[in-house]
């Protein structure tokens, strides 16, 4: 009988022991798996900018971005786009009624960082918009994709967690039929 109660108690001692150990080893592998979430989360920033024209022309842009650190200098990112644009053509021009439209379309983008706040940024955009066909005589829907080479300004804040980027950029592919007015084209966006 005591061999038996000693057998008991060195079997409930060793199976306590290995469940305190599978314990631990699963409070590691979750505190592990949750320090690469968070390596993870520190790596992106979410952002991008807005812009907002109204009168006898409205224009309302919406530009979401995701950026993601592939080193503490190089960032790459992509984004999407959506304008509204309305022309009051009677208060405009005299006549023509309302004309709406809206432009839409994506981006990636790459950033390196020269100094902690000097950076060069290259850019590609599609977007797809509506032109006046002077052949046809219609309104058609086309994609134009651009390239654009820049430079820029970041200013920090919240511990520099978030940013704020300032970009002059060049359209490599500008035509006299862009969205563009000019091949130089600057903007501002910020990040969280």
């Amino acid at each position: 009988m005591k061999a038996i109660v000693i057998s008991l108690l060195m079997l409930f001692a060793v199976s306590t022991v290995s469940y305190s150990q599978d314990e631990s080893d699963n409070q590691f592998e979750r505190d592990n798996q949750q320090k690469k979430k968070s390596a993870l989360m520190d790596r992106i920033r979410f952002g991008g900018g807005a812009g907002a024209q109204f009168g006898a022309q409205t224009y309302i842009q919406a530009t979401p971005q995701i950026t993601y650190y592939i080193t503490d200098r190089l960032t790459s990112g992509l984004g999407i786009t959506y304008i509204y644009y309305r022309y009051d053509l009677d208060r405009i021009y005299g006549s023509g009624g309302i004309y709406t439209s809206s432009v839409y379309g994506g981006s990636a983008h790459v950033n390196y960082l020269l100094l902690k706040s000097a950076l060069i940024h290259t850019e590609y955009e599609a977007l797809n918009y509506e032109y006046y066909d002077r052949i046809t005589y219609n309104f058609e829907r086309r994609w134009l994709g651009s390239f654009f080479v820049g430079g820029g300004y970041r200013q920090y804040f919240n511990n520099d967690r978030s940013y704020i980027q300032i970009l002059l950029l060049y359209n490599l592919n500008y035509q006299p039929n862009s969205l563009y007015s000019s091949p130089f084209v600057p903007r501002i966006n910020i990040y969280f």
